[in-house]
């Protein structure tokens, strides 16, 4: 099918069951938004509403996101509880028991991630993000190499 003739089958089969049912309306809308970001070639295997619908679905719509070079690191907040030769550790927790049965909880940070100017040390977004730890920086000041 082409891409026109596509059209004109979400257009019928939006007019047969829709109506007033909102639940179709977000699901047409939604077809239709990525619809319009779909090249002429995404339609070539279908056939009727059902191939079309499933084209839709599965079609990937690639990142506009520029993929730079640069990081952005965060400074680390959190006193640095343990370090070795290979990684930085801080306690991000404790089961909240007492005595023998009191337990904590160390995020290891690589030391070949991180950059330490000034005695400070920078943490890397990615890093960050992947392992929860936004209450250990400080998001203001970050750098960007």
């Amino acid at each position: 099918m082409m891409k026109f003739e596509v059209k004109a089958a979400l257009d019928a089969k939006f007019e047969r069951v829709v109506g007033d049912d909102e639940e179709w309306t977000e699901i047409f809308s939604y077809l239709y938004k990525k619809f319009d970001l779909m090249p002429e070639e995404a339609f070539s295997q279908c056939s009727n509403f059902t191939n079309i619908r499933s084209a839709i679905h599965e079609y990937k719509i690639k990142s506009s996101r520029k993929n730079s070079s640069k990081k952005t690191y965060c400074k680390l907040e959190a006193p640095i509880d343990e370090v070795t030769e290979k990684a930085y550790g801080i306690i991000t927790g404790s089961n909240n028991l007492s005595g023998t049965n009191y337990k904590e909880y160390v995020s290891w940070i690589p030391t070949s991630q991180v950059i330490e100017e000034d005695s400070k040390v920078y943490v890397p977004n990615w890093l960050i993000s992947n392992n929860n730890m936004w209450g250990f920086v400080n998001k203001n000041d970050k750098i960007t190499r």
